[in-house]
């Protein structure tokens, strides 16, 4: 028997599904006022200076200058994960913390100048519950589940349209 991925309302065993998804995600990240600049405040935290993000569910992708993709994550509400003192803190002040996320290393490593300047795009949940079509909320699940797809395939979803097409 094929082992198959645990899944709520989002079928990442159907291929098709999958790729509306990742359509969905790489239509999005193509337009312009999906990108924000992402800065790192106070050694501890993230902000983007040019303004709020959305507070709706979705998942963003943290890029450096060169728009190669870092880091992609999923959010309950973008604007606080990304512009709050709570959601972009990552443990990072604690100092009994055990270990660091990459989040982390994203931040201290824009300090220590081996990443020059950081950018984050955003996918919005509707733009995925849309394309599939499945109802929003997602669960948790789908969520993470979405963020995982996003991640392994971010450097497809980022190519600049020449390459995708390879």
């Amino acid at each position: 028997m094929q082992g198959e991925l645990i899944r709520d309302a989002i079928d990442v065993n159907d291929a098709g599904v999958v790729e509306r998804v990742l359509l969905a995600a790489q239509n999005t990240l193509a337009l312009p006022s999906s990108w924000h600049r992402l800065m790192v405040r106070g050694s501890y935290y993230f902000s983007t200076p040019d303004g709020s993000l959305p507070t709706t569910p979705g998942w963003y992708f943290i890029c450096d200058e060169a728009g190669v993709a870092l880091y992609v994550g999923e959010a309950e509400d973008l604007n606080a994960r990304l512009n709050s003192s709570n959601g972009s803190l990552d443990n990072f002040a604690n100092t009994r913390r055990t270990q660091d996320s990459a989040r982390n290393f994203l931040k201290r490593f824009v300090q220590i100048g081996l990443v020059r300047a950081l950018r984050v795009g955003v996918v919005e949940e509707d733009r995925v519950t849309c394309a599939v079509p499945v109802s929003a909320p997602l669960s948790k699940l789908d969520r993470c589940n979405v963020e995982k797809v996003f991640g392994l395939f971010r450097q497809r979803l980022l190519a600049p349209p020449a390459v995708r097409a390879v």
